[in-house]
């Protein structure tokens, strides 16, 4: 009766009153079989709570690890194994909807250009065809695509032993030199009062340039472009840097840290006894401080002298 009270009701176009019951408390999926009220958010946040594994596990560091690098950190790395973090799930979505944003910008450009003077790995449909370097438009033969799908090209230093990947580089129309560009997006609030780029953003870009150089010839300034992760009519912003003496200062620091790590690394190899490790940070003078705590290595690094 109760049932047919309220139908006739909405028929009548009486508003129905909204409940002030509180929403049932989702229950916890106990296995695979059962399916509770929260079975496809729980899915998602036991897909979150996994450990993210870190870079590492390679002789080459990384260029975005080489920045602010703890150089005892990095060797116990290879040492132990382990480089994972925890990550919350509102950390994921915020760097998905970054990686969406460059993506975004990149594609976009790469499209206006026809994919010429872009230096990428160029890979077909299937990926049984790369072409590193510039577009060709070869053909695979085994889909019969051909390699037009982007991948960022690495740029090594072989001496230093560092790799790292640019968002993008480019061939200037003007000059015929590489240009290369780092992709950032950032908070809108944050990108409306940007009228320079982040020092950590030139340092990547640059250390990104000296890298290429080796290879291409390559532009004396480097691109940081910004882009808004909301609603702005104009979300992009575009800054050319030439990097200045404190920033080349300051590769020439990461470089000496890189060089500390592979000398160190040579000793070790084919040694009965390790090497002494580098000293601890500052911030590390216990395992108790708040940079010690956040470090993977934290148990590895002071169990050793």
């Amino acid at each position: 009766m109760a049932l047919i009270n309220k139908l006739e009701s909405r028929l009548n176009g009486d508003t129905p009153k909204p409940s002030i019951e509180s929403p049932p408390i989702p229950t916890p999926v106990r296995s695979e079989d059962e399916h509770g009220d929260n079975y496809f958010i729980g899915k998602v946040l036991q897909a979150d709570s996994s450990p993210d594994v870190m870079r590492g596990g390679s002789d080459y560091i990384h260029l975005s690890s080489l920045i602010g690098m703890c150089e005892r950190r990095e060797i116990l790395k290879g040492i132990t194994g382990e480089a994972t973090r925890q990550v919350m799930s509102a950390m994921r979505i915020i760097w998905a909807l970054g990686r969406a944003a460059e993506h975004h910008v990149r594609t976009s450009f790469i499209s206006n250009v026809g994919h010429k003077n872009v230096l990428a790995k160029w890979v077909c449909r299937c990926g049984d065809l790369e072409v590193e370097g510039e577009f060709t438009g070869e053909v695979c033969q085994k889909c019969g695509y051909p390699a037009d799908r982007f991948r960022e090209i690495p740029v090594w230093d072989y001496d230093y032993m560092i790799v790292g990947n640019p968002d993008l580089i480019y061939i200037r129309p003007d000059t015929k030199k590489k240009r290369v560009v780092e992709i950032k997006s950032i908070a809108a609030k944050e990108f409306d009062t940007l009228d320079r780029p982040k020092p950590d953003h030139i340092i990547q870009a640059a250390s990104y340039q000296r890298m290429a150089s080796s290879v291409y010839d390559t532009d004396d300034e480097v691109s940081v472009v910004y882009v808004a992760k909301d609603f702005r009519a104009r979300p992009y912003k575009e800054f050319h840097v030439k990097p200045d003496k404190m920033i080349l200062d300051t590769l020439d620091n990461m470089w000496g840290k890189a060089e500390r790590v592979r000398d160190w690394r040579a000793a070790a190899k084919g040694s009965k006894n390790l090497p002494r490790l580098p000293l601890r940070l500052d911030s590390c003078n216990t395992p108790i401080t708040s940079t010690a705590k956040n470090c993977d290595q934290c148990v590895a690094c002071f169990a050793r002298e």
